[in-house]
């Protein structure tokens, strides 16, 4: 994926959308959520937007569409792994404002925001031990 930038200094790409079709992608060969990974990984899009599709599928959406005039809840965790008290917070935030919007305005979407190094990062740093006492 750093082809795509050779020559370029850094900032002057950004890529927002991938779609991969055709004979050389059948459906399942690949995994969208890992490509979306990669290219934050490689800094080729400061950030990507997943929904999954009529299957349950994750796939990828461009931000622009996908957030036109709809309310948006964005809750930023390391989500390892996600929890009840992640899920209450996105119902409660979800119900206070879907009492604001008007007849017939977008429901609100729910965005959980992770950080790339927080997916690179060891076990050795992720994990707890707890308290000791």
């Amino acid at each position: 994926a750093t082809f795509l930038q050779d020559g370029l200094s850094e900032g002057r790409l950004e890529v927002d959308y991938m779609s991969f079709e055709g004979p050389g992608f059948p459906k399942g060969s690949y995994d969208p959520r890992l490509l979306a990974a990669r290219m934050v990984q490689f800094r080729v899009t400061p950030c990507i937007m997943l929904e999954p599709d009529e299957s349950g599928a994750y796939q990828q959406v461009v931000p622009n569409d996908a957030m036109y005039k709809t309310p948006v809840i964005v809750q930023r965790s390391r989500f390892l792994p996600v929890t009840n008290t992640h899920k209450e917070l996105m119902e409660a935030a979800g119900r206070q404002i879907s009492a604001t919007i008007q007849e017939g305005g977008r429901p609100p979407k729910c965005i959980l925001n992770m950080q790339i190094e927080d997916m690179l990062r060891g076990p050795e740093l992720t994990s707890a031990a707890g308290r000791q006492s």
